[in-house]
């Protein structure tokens, strides 16, 4: 790792510091309930383990191959759209014999339905949370409309354009490089998912939501389920805007905005920073963790120029 990427990581936890003072978090720390904290990050890891899961089926990767080369490449999540994720992920699926392009798409496709069974289950609960309440009920089908339109634009942007969107909003020059040639392998695996991915993903948001959950009882904030899992689904979307990695900011200001007529304010920001500490620095860290012991190795400069030259 670089200098400047070291700085990167330093100007992130400042960012995450000057929330929790400004929210004045800290005054919530005697409350923490560890045990439950504890259960809020290991249910988050255990939603990654899916995700790699999900991941490897694409590629026939048996489960320890497959969350040894997710967890490796897991710390490029912090940037924009998580597409360094991806990247690496392709590459340390060809240390195995796959294809970048191969590993590189089939991340993409992943990502694409974990974020379409989000927006069909985020859909769901807006009609539930109409049909609860008299005076919604006669915006029910904007409710349901909305979300099912937004689904099948991610559907034509996936299935059509996807590749040109990523080169557009990326500022990796590898992906750049490599859209063309997976975009087709991109559009393949789109549409063939196995109902296993989609069961194992599933899993995963149910895994995400009960960490997001703990999170606020672990200061002793007991959401009502239902609130819980509408903040959560808008907090989710939220999350994957690129303009700082993984929704960090945005995700705290507006997780305080939507929940903080339920508790405190210390307790409401203690919950959703730590949160994010569950979703976003404790896998930085395990990601770190699992390089350091595994072979997998990072690509230097003149490898990232070859494959800027060269098909793989």
């Amino acid at each position: 790792m670089n200098f400047r990427n070291v700085l990167y990581f330093i100007a992130l936890i400042a960012l995450a510091y000057a929330l929790l003072k400004i929210f004045q978090a800290e005054q919530a720390l005697p409350k923490l309930d560890a045990f439950i904290a504890a259960g809020a990050i290991v249910s988050y890891l255990i939603s990654i383990v899916l995700w790699n899961e999900a991941w490897g089926q694409y590629l026939k990767i048996d489960f320890w191959k497959s969350n040894t080369i997710g967890w490796s490449a897991q710390f490029a999540a912090l940037t924009p759209l998580s597409i360094g994720n991806d990247v690496l992920r392709g590459y340390f699926a060809k240390q195995h014999g796959h294809r970048f392009s191969a590993g590189m798409a089939a991340s993409l496709a992943t990502k694409f339905y974990k974020i379409a069974l989000a927006l069909v289950f985020s859909a769901a609960g807006i009609a539930l949370l109409f049909l609860r309440n008299e005076e919604l009920q006669q915006w029910i089908g904007l409710g349901v409309v909305v979300p099912v339109l937004l689904l099948l634009g991610l559907y034509v942007i996936t299935k059509e354009g996807f590749a040109g969107i990523v080169n557009k909003i990326t500022f990796n020059r590898i992906a750049k490089g490599r859209m063309i040639e997976f975009s087709g392998k991109m559009k393949y695996y789109v549409h063939a998912p196995s109902g296993s991915v989609l069961l194992i993903l599933i899993t995963s948001l149910a895994f995400e939501f009960l960490a997001f959950y703990l999170c606020f009882q672990a200061f002793g904030v007991f959401l009502e389920p239902f609130t819980a899992y509408l903040a959560y689904a808008l907090l989710f979307f939220l999350s994957k805007i690129p303009l700082l990695p993984q929704g960090i900011v945005i995700t705290e200001i507006a997780g305080v905005m939507i929940l903080r007529s339920v508790a405190a304010l210390p307790l409401v920001a203690a919950g959703i920073l730590l949160w994010n500490v569950s979703r976003v620095w404790v896998p930085v860290v395990m990601s770190f963790l699992v390089l350091s012991l595994s072979k997998q190795k990072l690509p230097d400069s003149n490898e990232m120029r070859k494959w800027e030259t060269e098909r793989h």
